[in-house]
């Protein structure tokens, strides 16, 4: 098998799990995400695949699944030479960072930091916000919800909300959601919440739907 083609089978076996999610199908993306997993064509992509599975988990409240899935990640990634994979594969430092930052910001930081500090081949400044508009998203993500987690709202705030344009833009509205409720719980936008309800009437069966009616009901006490 090709890098080109086992690459591509990890990718649409990643997409098609969190199709599943959606779907309410969770033991289908779960086998799905371990599956991407042992397709990974390298250590960083299957830092994703366990990224996948660990959020998922936390978002359907399995703790004890998400704290394992995290560990074999954050394993992973200390034994990767970060500076010699893609900056799509870096994502991964990005995922972790989400992850860790509800519980252990400081472990969040340390991801970013290493995030920030490699050398980009062709790039001068590898601490320069990416040009690809998902990765820049990601980024948003990933240095706002860390930020917010520290107690930083005034520099999460305008980071979460970068991401949340970015993702509504590109269609990519599930991740959308996931920022918007972030956002809102930093500053109580009932915009915000409008969209993510509108977006989940979509997959009535998905965590995404629990989570925005967790978030309503939150709200009305």
């Amino acid at each position: 098998m090709t890098t080109t083609t086992s690459r591509s089978r990890y990718a649409l076996t990643r997409r098609d799990a969190w199709r599943d999610a959606l779907a309410g199908d969770h033991v289908g993306a779960y086998r799905r995400f371990r599956t991407a997993a042992a397709l990974a064509p390298s250590d960083a992509w299957r830092v994703l695949a366990l990224a996948d599975r660990a959020a998922l988990a936390r978002e359907l409240g399995e703790l004890l699944t998400a704290a394992d899935a995290i560990g074999e990640a954050e394993e992973l990634a200390d034994r990767i030479d970060w500076n010699a994979t893609s900056s799509d594969e870096r994502c991964g430092l990005l995922l972790l960072a989400v992850l860790l930052a509800p519980q252990t910001p400081a472990w969040a930081q340390a991801r970013l930091d290493t995030y920030n500090s490699i050398a980009t081949k062709g790039d001068a400044d590898a601490a320069a916000p990416s040009n690809d508009k998902h990765q820049r998203a990601a980024e948003a993500y990933a240095f706002g919800a860390t930020a917010a987690a520290c107690g930083r709202a005034s520099e999460a705030i305008p980071l979460l909300g970068e991401a949340f344009e970015l993702y509504r833009e590109r269609r990519y509205d599930w991740r959308a959601v996931a920022v918007a409720l972030d956002l809102h719980e930093l500053n109580g936008d009932a915009a915000l919440l409008a969209f993510a309800r509108k977006r989940a009437l979509r997959v009535p069966h998905s965590w995404l739907a629990r989570r925005v009616a967790k978030t309503e009901a939150r709200d009305r006490c």
